[in-house]
């Protein structure tokens, strides 16, 4: 006789009640710490990370690379003025002159220059301090497009060879062309004293001392010290009062112990090596007061 078999009947709250701790058996496994999978992800992190590290390092590299490759041949502004003998705010003028190509910029506040701008700094000064030629002659000079050599060979060199003589005097329209200064300017001069031109026949010639203090004027403003920064000859006045009181004082003191010690016949040869020493140390003195009297400023005036 077969025996009917049930089977057990499982009712819901067993079954919810069996598959309960089920569910925490798979919560707990899922939280409990995996040494393994732990270091397998670990791995995995450093690696990615030291992947995007190498990334970022070569794409720096590359930077830096592409950087160096167009500085590696060029200068900074102080080292051009440096070789050249200048002040950093001479380069600075000539480019916005013209006179010298625009520096490569790598930022807000540097720039790179070519080797050839020490060369060509140079020669922008030797024309203008040897051929005596006004910066706007020098522009159309070196837009020629002849080379260095022969600019120097036609405007230096045989303004040398040639000359004008010791005791020729220069007039005042040769002086206008040369300097770019105006008429008025040395009528301003001529009235504080600066400038004492001789007069014929209304014509104007000046001396070497003159001819010195015009092209020195005209080389500061090449240098920028000009009227739009609030430079006029007008305020020479302050060279020309304390030139005049140190030459009375100089002539007293002479006069009261130094010339009657001194054989007349040597007279005249120690009053010009007086002159000249006198020159050399009221510059040396002038420039260390400065020095001192700007201080930080009269640092990097030297540095530079």
């Amino acid at each position: 006789m077969a025996t009917n078999r049930r089977t057990p009947r499982t009712s819901k709250s067993s079954a919810s009640a069996s598959s309960k701790p089920a569910k925490k058996k798979s919560a707990a496994s899922s939280s409990t710490f995996d040494p393994e999978r732990a270091a397998f992800a670990g791995a995995a992190e450093s690696e990615q990370a030291s992947t995007a590290a190498a990334s970022g390092a070569g794409s720096k590299t590359d930077a830096t690379k592409s950087t160096a490759g167009k500085t590696g041949e060029r200068l900074k502004i102080g080292e051009v003025a440096r070789q050249a003998g200048v002040a950093p705010s001479v380069i600075t003028y000539y480019v916005s002159e013209g006179l010298l190509p625009r520096p490569l910029k790598t930022s807000r506040n540097m720039a790179y220059y070519t080797p050839e701008t020490v060369d060509r700094v140079r020669l922008i000064r030797e024309l203008r301090e040897k051929a005596y030629l006004p910066l706007r002659v020098v522009k159309k000079v070196l837009s020629t497009g002849a080379g260095t050599a022969e600019i120097r060979e036609s405007f230096i060199r045989g303004k040398s060879s040639s000359g004008t003589g010791a005791d020729s005097r220069p007039t005042e329209a040769a002086l206008l062309k040369e300097t770019d200064l105006g008429k008025a300017e040395f009528r301003d001069m001529e009235k504080m004293g600066v400038l004492t031109p001789a007069v014929q026949n209304g014509r104007r010639t000046y001396s070497r001392d003159d001819t010195i203090i015009v092209r020195e004027l005209a080389k500061m403003r090449d240098g920028g010290l000009n009227s739009k920064r609030g430079y006029t000859v007008k305020q020479m006045r302050i060279y020309q009062r304390a030139v005049e009181k140190l030459a009375q004082e100089e002539i007293e003191l002479a006069i009261e112990g130094v010339v009657g010690n001194i054989a007349p016949e040597d007279l005249a040869a120690v009053s010009r090596e007086w002159v000249r020493s006198a020159n050399e140390i009221l510059a040396a003195m002038h420039r260390k007061t400065l020095r001192r009297l700007l201080g930080d400023l009269g640092t990097r005036m030297d540095s530079e």
